[in-house]
């Protein structure tokens, strides 16, 4: 079921990303990772429009042509003035002086050659020779540092290895404080400093916590110093704003914190770069730190620290092995989790609050997804009855903080917020109850997020209400439809299925009539129309499923007509197309039961009769509604031809229960009468199409007079046919002679 609702939620983002001019790969790819929650914020995402894109590309394509022509420019004027000036001091004659044309570049100057290809590949090689290799390299030197001082060597001692690692930090403050003085090296000279914070703060925690290295017995004084060094830390990239300096100092003391035994200690060691990392944050508004944060403390934690945790030696008590692990790696993943989330809701005072809110947004959706998945898999296995209240749990806490967010108007991480909380509680309600309960408690929550989003004007509610819709259908079709499960409803077992599809019909036509009237009120974007129209849709197709599940297949026909009738009733007095169309849909499916399916022979004459003629007219009646329709000029479309095909299904069914049902001696005159009543409707009101219909059935029992009643039926038959025949066919004509019936429409 996941597995195919994710890949819906795919297909659906990959479609969205192309209507919305956005990079159909791109999304695609994200879609793999976290299709529902992609599939929402494609959904929030404003549509490009095509004017914007193709000036961005015009722009991006022209601009280093732009540029070249510029520098053309310039080194022409460069040439001039130095002729000029040498011209001035007697070095060059006269007229080797040419004069230019105003406005026009000469045709000599020599032209600098495009080199775009060349250029990208040395901005590459500069950004990963410049750039990157040094923060490569001050991590794997840090690393080297770090085991060189946790590991036991035979002429090394502990305090010549404390000694040594300060001594290499005072070595990397010195040469990256003088190279950061300096503009070429600023960027070089911050990671030398990066890498020697790290480096302090990995010799301070191996001071006490590593065996071939400790010199000092206190571990609160192991606690103060590393407090100490933190301040440090704060105090030196608040008074200079080194934000690479930062991030760099925080990553490698992430890692070395974690080479030796995780300990309670090791807790509070993180913790105390978590605070380190919040008061930065709320102090410069960094962003950058978040999103560096995020990802490395994760994928460090993922592909490092859980090594060491299961290697290290813990104190057991009374829990198992796997317990206490079990929560170690719970308590990092928390701490991380604590720190970027409280680190991004500080973040309020930039500039270009739209983009960097945006990017909030993501390292918030980001956080939510690498905690949860790292930590669910392992809940899941070790303590299975907990995982509901963990995730409804986490599901009221970003409730609470989207809440908070609403109240200080930080709309971007309201709407991330409430999107992670909405989403995490509507997966913790099938893990709590049974799937078909859990379907239940959704049909009653999407109504409740619609009413909810309408009454407080937020649109991601309303989203996630259009989304949960569309969810939970593919939930039924694949579970909830196949479980033959029976409900107790006042002493009587009804399947789960009859009572599933009467509550969906009821949801979603409230949902619906929640829409419509958002309308009228103007609360909708046009998107939003559009669509409401899933409501509609899902509406129809259980209330159809319903009756198709709990009317006895001898009467379902007369069902479907009565529905189709009041459906497209109410498609005519809403002008609402979808609704006319869903019942055009049905009145297919009549008349295919009508022809091939349904036999009404063994049904009393009265009682058949009855139900044939209801079944007919309420075709006839769509028929007549479709042209009250087309005079309000509010068809669309194909609409303009269902009038026809609607007319033409309902003739043909009529014939069809004239030679089906009828007593052959009597086939001819119901044709006949059929005909004229047929005629008769047309002249009354006016309808040519009814005329013509009429003509076509007369035509047919022209054809039946004189190729099968003149030789087959008795005597008696054909002098009532004839005479009655006869006398409509002149009453007819005599209507067609006395009245101008050509100017009826």
């Amino acid at each position: 079921m996941i597995f195919f609702v994710w890949a819906v939620c795919i297909i659906l983002v990959y479609l969205i990303a192309e209507y919305k001019n956005r990079s159909k790969i791109l999304w695609f790819v994200f879609s793999l990772f976290a299709a529902p929650l992609v599939l929402i914020t494609i959904l929030l995402m404003p549509k490009l429009t095509k004017e914007g894109l193709n000036t961005s590309n015009c722009t991006l394509k022209n601009i280093r042509e732009d540029l070249e022509d510029i520098k053309s420019e310039f080194n022409y004027l460069s040439e001039r003035l130095h002729k000029l000036e040498s011209k001035i001091n007697g070095l060059l004659p006269l007229e080797n002086i040419a004069e230019p044309s105003i406005g026009v570049i000469p045709q000599d100057i020599p032209k600098i050659e495009k080199t775009t290809g060349s250029s990208e590949k040395t901005d590459i090689e500069i950004n990963i020779g410049k750039f990157w290799l040094n923060k490569i390299g001050i991590l794997v030197f840090t690393l080297g540092i770090g085991f060189l001082i946790s590991y036991t060597f035979k002429y090394f001692g502990a305090l010549a290895k404390i000694m040594f690692g300060y001594l290499v930090s005072v070595f990397l403050f010195f040469f990256g404080a003088k190279l950061e003085k300096r503009e070429r090296f600023i960027n070089y000279g911050r990671v030398l400093l990066g890498g020697a914070w790290a480096i302090t703060y990995f010799t301070t925690y191996a001071m006490y916590h590593f065996d071939a290295s400790k010199i000092i017995q206190s571990q609160l004084l192991d606690l103060i110093l590393l407090g100490c060094v933190a301040i440090g830390i704060i105090i030196h990239s608040l008074k200079y704003k080194y934000e690479e300096l930062f991030a760099i100092a925080l990553l490698i003391s992430y890692i070395t914190a974690t080479l030796g035994d995780i300990s309670y200690f090791t807790f509070l060691s993180c913790g105390m770069l978590g605070i380190t990392t919040l008061v930065l944050v709320y102090k410069m508004q960094w962003i950058r730190v978040i999103f560096l944060g995020v990802v490395l403390s994760y994928l460090t934690h993922l592909f490092w620290v859980i090594r060491h945790i299961y290697s290290s030696r813990v104190i057991v008590g009374t829990l198992n092995v796997n317990e206490v692990y079990f929560l170690i790696n719970i308590g990092f993943l928390f701490i991380y989790w604590c720190v970027f989330t409280i680190g991004v809701h500080l973040i309020k005072s930039i500039k270009e609050e739209g983009a960097v809110f945006n990017k909030l947004s993501a390292a918030n959706f980001c956080n939510m997804l690498l905690f949860f998945f790292m930590v669910y898999p392992k809940l899941y296995h070790m303590y299975p009855d907990y995982k509901f209240t963990f995730i409804y749990s986490l599901g009221i806490i970003y409730l609470i903080i989207s809440f908070i967010m609403d109240k200080v108007k930080n709309n971007h991480l309201f709407v991330s917020n409430i999107i992670i909380s909405v989403s995490l509680l509507t997966i913790a309600v099938p893990i709590r109850f049974m799937p078909y309960n859990a379907s239940l408690i959704w049909l009653i929550e999407i109504p409740f997020l619609l009413l909810t989003g309408l009454i407080f004007y937020r649109k991601v509610l309303r989203y996630l209400s259009f989304l949960l819709a569309l969810v939970l259908f593919f939930k039924l079709l694949s579970v909830d439809f196949s479980t033959g499960s029976k409900v107790l409803i006042f002493g009587h077992n009804i399947s789960w299925e009859k009572v599933i599809s009467l509550v969906g019909s009821i949801s979603m036509a409230f949902c619906f009539f929640l829409a419509r009237y958002s309308k009228q009120k103007q609360l909708l974007s046009n998107l939003e129309l559009a669509l409401c129209n899933i409501f509609s849709a899902l509406s129809t197709f259980y209330l159809t499923l319903f009756i198709w599940l709990i009317i006895n297949p001898k009467w379902l026909t007369l069902s479907l007509s009565i529905e189709l009738s009041i459906l497209f009733t109410l498609g005519f007095l809403l002008s609402d197309k979808y609704l006319r169309i869903y019942s055009f849909v049905l009145i297919l499916i009549l008349a295919v039961r009508f022809c091939f399916i349904d036999n009404y022979h063994s049904i009393p004459e009265t009682l058949k009769w009855t139900i044939i003629l209801i079944e007919l007219l309420s075709l006839y009646s769509v028929y007549f509604l479709y042209k009250k329709v087309g005079f309000k000029s509010s068809l669309f479309g194909f609409e303009e031809n269902n009038r026809t095909v609607v007319f033409v299904i309902a003739t043909f069914l009529l014939v069809f229960t004239i030679y089906m049902y009828i007593l052959r001696p009597w086939t001819t005159l119901s044709l006949g009468l059929a005909g004229a009543v047929l005629f008769l409707t047309g002249f009354l009101s006016k309808d040519r199409t009814f005329r013509f219909g009429g003509f076509v059935i007369f035509a047919i029992t022209m054809f039946r007079v004189i190729f099968v009643d003149l030789s087959m039926l008795h005597i008696i038959y054909k002098i009532v046919s004839f005479i009655v025949l006869g006398i409509l066919f002149l009453g007819i004509s005599f209507i067609y002679t006395k009245y101008n019936v050509a100017k009826l429409k």
